[in-house]
């Protein structure tokens, strides 16, 4: 192992791009002393290095007698034999070349060709999936519209169910917060609260009474009065309209709590009337009424009445007001 004699890099034994000097015997780069592949072949054995060549021609102008020897290489041009051993080489290398690159040529063509079988399969496969997913968007389709045109009939049938159940309770009332003590009946606070809406009640006028549990913010359960006529219960209800303030201590009680009577609702009704109630308090409207089975609001004495039965009636009516807010 050697250093350079220029870059004073070191040279390893098996370095390739190396020159020795045949004087000083100094290794060099091709690279440092500007050195082709060629020219080595022709020089080499026979290169002498720069320095070498200065002394030379330090000792040629002393002595006229020393052979010039400084650079033969480029005094003596290569034989025909060094020129075609060299070409000989240069066109196996040119060959082995041509052949390397016939055989990668090649092998980018098949695997082009290998590609665009892949690419035809995906696309078969991407085709396929299309195909299932329009059928599947198809069926989808097709589900979304049964979908809504068994909702709408669910819908109607809910509607039809809702107004069935209302016309049965045409002839019930609900009243709330009236009182049972011991040892009265539940027909008997009824006729009295009867009298007090100076009610003429008979028995032949109602066909069932009852009364149901207790709830969590009742002190007494809801009485359920079911008239056999519808004229009897309107006349019944007109009636607690006059004694607006109705509360148990009319009925002789010490404490006085409020007594409601009212038309019975179905549960959708009762929450149509319930939201009613609350569009009516937030939007200062004065009048919301329960009449027949249905729900009325009005603005105000002058202005339109609206029937409800069902909340889409209601929202119909809060909409344009929600818009303009």
């Amino acid at each position: 192992m050697s250093n350079c004699g220029i870059c004073k890099a070191v040279i390893s034994r098996h370095k390739v791009d190396k020159i020795e000097c045949v004087v000083c015997n100094y290794l060099f780069h091709w690279n440092c002393v500007n050195i082709t592949a060629v020219e080595f072949e022709l020089i080499k054995n026979k290169w002498f290095c720069k320095n070498c060549v200065a002394e030379r021609r330090t000792s040629r102008r002393l002595s006229d007698s020393e052979p010039n020897m400084m650079k033969p290489a480029e005094k003596s041009p290569p034989s025909q034999t060094d020129v075609i051993t060299l070409l000989t080489e240069l066109s196996k290398k040119v060959s082995n070349i041509s052949e390397s690159q016939n055989r990668l040529e090649k092998d980018i063509n098949v695997s082009i060709n290998n590609c665009h079988e892949k690419v035809e399969e995906v696309k078969k496969l991407v085709q396929v999936q299309n195909d299932i997913i329009n059928k599947q968007q198809d069926i989808i389709q097709q589900l979304t519209t049964e979908n809504k045109k068994l909702n709408k009939e669910m819908n109607e049938v809910k509607e039809d169910l809702d107004a069935a159940l209302q016309e049965s309770r045409s002839n019930v009332v609900e009243i709330h917060g009236l009182p049972i003590n011991k040892g009265e009946t539940l027909m008997s606070v009824i006729s009295k609260l009867a009298a007090v809406l100076h009610f003429t009640l008979t028995s032949d006028m109602i066909d069932k009474c009852f009364q149901l549990k207790k709830s969590l913010t009742h002190d007494w359960g809801t009485v359920i009065i079911k008239f056999l006529r519808k004229e009897d219960k309107d006349n019944f209800i007109k009636s607690k309209k006059v004694k607006r303030d109705l509360n148990t201590g009319h009925l002789g009680h010490q404490q006085s709590t409020p007594i409601y009577i009212n038309e019975s609702l179905t549960p959708v009704r009762k929450k149509v009337y319930a939201n009613a109630r609350k569009f009516k308090k937030d939007e200062h409207w004065d009048y919301c009424w329960v009449k027949s089975g249905k729900i009325y609001l009005r603005k105000t004495s002058e202005s339109k009445i609206f029937s409800l039965t069902k909340q889409s009636h209601l929202d119909s009516i809060m909409k344009p007001i929600t818009q303009t807010q």
